[in-house]
């Protein structure tokens, strides 16, 4: 007997749920199940979707790696990425690790073996002067990634919970994520009135339990706002 295949009110949920990719060549959906998204937001004519997954899934434009002043990709989200996008963007890290960046700066690569417009890479950390991530510098790099990406023409990207795992001295992962949620909804407001700005921005959060960090106003009763 012939295998079932999915019902077709399964493949409409699913694909309410879809995160489209804006490209020059074919459009490629990523599928999110309804499960692993904590939160929707919809900002005039964009939306900010937190979801508890890896953000090697995402299937944006702009993915945002989060690391130190040299660009070691030695650990967390930025060698997980790195691992992804193989080894030019390496050599574009090593360019970047001998050109004295400071916390709070960014620096771009292509997105080498990831078919991606751009990998941007945070300075959350900054060895040389031993500083790690604060409230303000995680403000900082956040809205000055938002309008990186939105210089390059970007209509989605991802971002990771930048200062988490083991950046985290200062702060607590979730209040990492009340940081770039909190700036990711001011600069959508105050960019809707610009037809090419960002119109999906993901924050993918590893252990859900970062999301206590989310505003009330976000996360409704039943996982996800309007």
């Amino acid at each position: 007997m012939e295998k079932e295949g999915p019902r077709p009110e399964r493949l409409r949920e699913l694909a309410a749920v879809r995160e489209p990719v804006e490209s020059t060549g074919p459009r490629v959906w990523e599928l999110t199940l309804p499960d692993k998204i904590i939160a929707e937001k919809q900002i005039g004519g964009g939306s900010l979707v937190v979801i508890n997954d890896d953000i090697r899934k995402a299937n944006t434009e702009i993915i945002v790696s989060s690391d130190d002043n040299h660009f070691t990709a030695r650990g967390g989200v930025s060698k997980m990425i790195l691992g992804k996008v193989g080894p030019n963007v390496r050599r574009q890290l090593d360019y970047y690790g001998s050109q004295q960046f400071r916390q709070g700066q960014i620096a771009t690569t292509t997105g080498g073996d990831w078919n991606r417009r751009a990998i941007i890479h945070a300075v959350v950390i900054d060895l040389d002067e031993n500083r790690y991530p604060t409230a303000e510098s995680i403000r900082i790099v956040t809205r000055r990634i938002l309008e990186c990406a939105t210089a390059l023409g970007a209509r989605s990207i991802a971002f990771p919970v930048l200062g988490g795992g083991y950046a985290t001295r200062h702060l607590r992962s979730s209040d990492s994520v009340n940081m770039i949620a909190s700036e990711i909804l001011a600069f959508m407001s105050a960019h809707d009135d610009l037809a090419e700005t960002l119109k999906r921005v993901a924050l993918y959060i590893f252990n859900r339990d970062d999301a206590d960090g989310l505003a009330k106003g976000l996360v409704e009763e039943g996982g996800r706002a309007s």
